[in-house]
């Protein structure tokens, strides 16, 4: 390990950096929680045509879950920087 590269992890301080991919990489684990958060953030805000986003996340939810396997519930409440990853 380089001297230079301190890698730390706190438990009280969230680290949104770990839960963003880029638009065409496979990173199911991070599609899911994309879809957790779009959902939750369509809940809080008063939007035209919020149903119709919702109805987009729910299905990309369910298709995610199936996909990594796991089963959270949309409205659950998940700390920042959360990582999924396979057993």
């Amino acid at each position: 390990m380089d001297s230079g590269f301190l890698m730390t992890v706190s438990a009280t301080k969230p680290d949104w950096t770990r839960e963003k991919k880029r638009f065409f990489s496979w990173s199911p684990s991070r599609s899911l929680l994309a879809s957790i958060r779009r959902y939750q953030a369509a809940e809080r805000k008063c939007v035209i045509l919020r149903g119709m986003i919702k109805l987009s996340c729910v299905l990309k939810h369910r298709f995610w879950s199936v996909v990594t396997g796991a089963d959270i519930p949309l409205n659950c409440t998940i700390g920042g920087g959360v990582v999924i990853t396979p057993s």
